[in-house]
Order: structure tokens, then sequence, then C-alpha cells
């Protein structure tokens, strides 16, 4: 599949850095305008997705995250996964993928085994208060 410009979607151009993050700043400078995701009827387009990504990067980096941060991601598949995934990332933290289905035993085993300094997650009760007993 080719974009507007004639080159391969997908594929780097020579020279361009092949870091998740930067292919972000990519794809953010190439398809601003497009939509990059759709939830539940809700869009967002690319430039959207980066602006939020900065956002969130600098709130982390508020918190403390710096270059090896381990911040732990308990978060159901919605548009805040790829936002703060990539916001860890921007911040120079190492992301820390966790199931939010996780029982506390499992949860607690995980976020220790990893070092995770910080986790996100959701406001959905059942997966709130078990990050909170295990973390708080």
């Amino acid at each position: 599949m080719l974009d507007t410009d004639g080159r391969a979607i997908g594929v780097p151009l020579e020279g361009e850095a092949r870091l998740l993050g930067d292919m972000l700043d990519t794809a953010v400078r190439r398809f601003g305008s497009r939509t990059v995701l759709d939830f539940l009827g809700s869009t967002m387009t690319y430039a959207e997705l980066g602006d939020a990504v900065t956002h969130a990067a600098r709130g982390l980096q508020d918190l403390g995250v710096v270059k090896g941060t381990r911040v732990a991601l308990c978060l159901p598949n919605t548009p805040y996964y790829p936002v703060l995934f990539f916001a860890v990332l921007k911040a120079g933290g190492i992301v820390v993928n966790v199931n939010p289905l996780y029982v506390e035993r499992e949860l607690c085993h995980l976020l220790k085994d990893s070092g995770a300094e910080i986790i996100a997650t959701c406001d959905i009760t059942e997966i709130h208060a078990r990050v909170l007993k295990v973390a708080g």
C-alpha cells in the first residue's frame, strides 16, 4: 500500500530512525489528519494522538519517570493504552504490560518481578480496587 506521496506505508524512509517513538512521530508528521483510532464511534487522528502522547509524557516526567523507569500499564483495550504506551517511551521509561484481568496474586508477582515503580490503571471499579490493594 502506498501513501499520498507514493511511498510504501510502514516502510521506514532511508535515514529514518526505527525506534517506536520515532516511528509515531514520523506517522504524526506524514499522516496527521488521518484517523489512527476508532473506539466505540469516537475517532482520533494521528495529530491528536501525538498531542495526547506529548501531554501524557510530560505528566509522567512530572511524576518522576526518567530513562529506565519501569511503568506498568494495567489497562483494558481502550485509547488510553496506546497513548500511555507511547508516552512512557517518550518519557524514557520502560513499558511493563499488565493484564487487567490478573488476580491479586498474579498482579503482585508481575509487579515485583518486573521492578515496576509506577502503575497506570483505569477507573473501572474492579480493576482499580485490585491494583490499589496490591500497589497501594
